[in-house]
């Protein structure tokens, strides 16, 4: 049996812990192998992410193409009159381009330029990191919708949308049909 004077009082030194009788938290250790652990985390996983985002914003961009031309022949239909679209390229990999819907009834109606009297409806300018790379309609890099809802002239051909890692590419059919194909290296769509 224990004397009530062999008891020695706890001090610092013989508590195994080393933290005072009620004291919670975490200790310098602990915190420095969490902050270890998030940073090999996070440098493994942000070129992923990027990569990821661009992807996104890419497809975002075609399908938003896509939804664009489906509106332009209903929009032709409703009005009874040409909506032109022009494209501005760009050449990858430098990022951007555009296109443009106008109302195609002015002086050269129908002729698949934006002239100087004629209503622009929307202007489309792509995301960061993605490139409007080619816009090959028949001859030229535009195109026009008549209000029966196909392609003035029969024009026929395809816009291509790129970042570092994937194409898409809008396949215009002279009777305004569309399909929207995606490629991992350019030549094999999918």
């Amino acid at each position: 049996m224990l004397k009530h004077h062999d008891i020695r009082p706890a001090t610092p030194e013989n508590r195994p812990s080393g933290r005072r009788p009620g004291q919670q938290g975490i200790t310098l250790v602990e915190l420095l192998v969490a902050i270890a652990i998030i940073g090999i985390l996070s440098a493994v996983a942000t070129p992923s992410w990027h990569q990821i985002m661009q992807n996104i914003r890419l497809k975002s961009d075609a399908l938003s193409l896509l939804a664009h031309m489906q509106w332009a022949k209903s929009e032709a239909a409703r009005r009874s009159s040409c909506i032109g679209i022009t494209f501005n390229t760009s050449t990858f990999p430098t990022p951007g381009g555009e296109y443009v819907l106008f109302l195609d009834n002015g002086a050269g109606q129908c002729n698949h330029t934006l002239d100087t009297d004629e209503t622009i409806l929307r202007k489309v300018t792509v995301d960061q990191g993605v490139s409007l790379t080619s816009a090959a309609i028949g001859s030229a890099a535009a195109l026009c919708i008549t209000a029966n809802a196909v392609t003035c002239g029969s024009q026929q051909g395809n816009v291509q949308l790129r970042n570092s890692g994937q194409w898409y590419r809008l396949t215009i059919s002279a009777s305004a049909g569309l399909r929207l194909n995606r490629s991992l290296d350019g030549s094999k769509w999918l």
